[in-house]
């Protein structure tokens, strides 16, 4: 099978090549590299700071569609915004993709039109989300209050893709929630986020010594993320307990450094606005350190869990049971030790890359051309 795998973000089409080469398929990735992170890829489709830089990209994807971007069995878009283009010079590129490929897909792994009308709702399907804890507005939205309109605006386009896509692949719950609601099943799958364990290596024993918390961010998205709230609690414990503690802000690293950064963690702040454990989560627990991040039961149930409960649940609507939960962690070495063994394999069940590569398959061996 002949696979494009057309944008990235946070590294989820590089890590889901490596799998499908794997078990078989020849892949292209062509993305911006996932921006700051400098992700791998075949093509770069990195936008220049000058004003002509979109126009050249845009004529450049062009051109492509009829040399290296044609002739794939599937061609799967990280979104339908798959570039840093505007929607009026993704639309033609869509169809050109659409017209000179077999099948093409678009992953669900961010926020869109959909998710955001559904989250800023009088009857949200998510408990709470980077826009709205419970009815009220988050941090985040009332920071940027003219950003939900901004993606409604985006409306059109979006129903334009979703109309002609032969899939819709979900990275997380809450989209897989979100787009089950409109979204036929047969053209729906949870695919899940791929972590390339093969290229991680097993944690080994912990030396000892203080307890290392971890604060991951990207500095523009600090509100959408809860960060300041999350790293408030860190500093709060580490004060408590300077001897038992200590804390590592780690923010805007590219890629591979980031990585490194986890590898000596034992707790890792993430988001606090999740339902379900999204890459620097799953990228901890492959590494062996805990994830203050969204656990939700629901999620739990949804991929199937078992027993496996290696998240410390962040719950923006009791904040000081998070405190507690994080802090229980800090001056029991004990029970931190055993949330540390189960994490590893609980990303090797359900987020393994070939894992998820599997699904990734069976769904467009599946799904026929619309």
């Amino acid at each position: 099978m002949k696979v494009l795998l057309l944008g990235d973000a946070s590294n989820y089409h590089s890590c889901l090549a490596s799998a499908l080469r794997r078990q078989g398929c020849t892949v292209v990735v062509a993305s911006h590299g996932s921006g700051w992170m400098n992700t791998r890829r075949d093509i770069d489709l990195s936008r220049g700071p000058s004003r002509l830089s979109g126009a050249w990209l845009f004529a450049r994807l062009m051109a492509m569609t009829h040399t290296s971007m044609r002739g794939f069995d599937v061609v799967q878009l990280v979104a339908p915004v798959f570039a840093t283009l505007r929607p009026e010079r993704l639309r033609p590129l869509f169809d050109r993709l659409r017209r000179f490929n077999g099948r093409i897909f678009t992953d669900a792994l961010e926020a869109d039109p959909y998710y955001v009308r559904a989250c800023t709702s009088d009857n949200p399907p998510l408990p709470f989300s980077e826009w709205q804890i419970g009815l009220r507005p988050s941090p985040m939205a009332l920071a940027n209050p003219g950003l939900r309109d901004s993606w409604l605006a985006l409306s059109p386009y979006y129903d334009y893709v979703l109309d002609r896509v032969d899939g819709v692949v979900t990275a997380l719950y809450e989209y897989h929630k979100v787009c089950s609601e409109h979204i036929d099943p047969g053209r729906l799958a949870y695919g899940g986020i791929p972590v390339d364990l093969a290229s991680v290596p097993a944690p080994g024993p912990r030396a000892g010594g203080r307890c290392r918390i971890m604060a991951a961010y990207h500095s523009a998205r600090a509100d959408e993320k809860g960060a300041g709230i999350l790293l408030d609690m860190a500093k709060r414990i580490v004060a408590r307990h300077p001897d038992l503690a200590t804390l590592d802000i780690v923010t805007n690293l590219p890629y591979d450094q980031f990585v490194r950064k986890l590898a000596r963690a034992d707790i890792v702040l993430d988001q606090l606005y999740a339902c379900s454990p999204a890459t620097t989560a799953l990228l901890a627990m492959a590494h062996g350190a805990v994830p203050v991040t969204g656990g939700a039961e629901e999620y739990y149930h949804f991929i199937g869990a078992g027993g496996l409960r290696p998240i410390v649940t962040a719950d923006p609507l009791h904040l000081e049971h998070t405190e507690r939960a994080i802090e229980h962690l800090v001056v029991n070495p004990y029970a931190l030790a055993a949330m540390r063994a189960a994490a590893r394999p609980f990303v090797a069940r359900h987020n393994d890359a070939d894992v998820v590569a599997r699904r990734f398959i069976d769904f467009w061996n599946k799904c026929p051309r619309k």
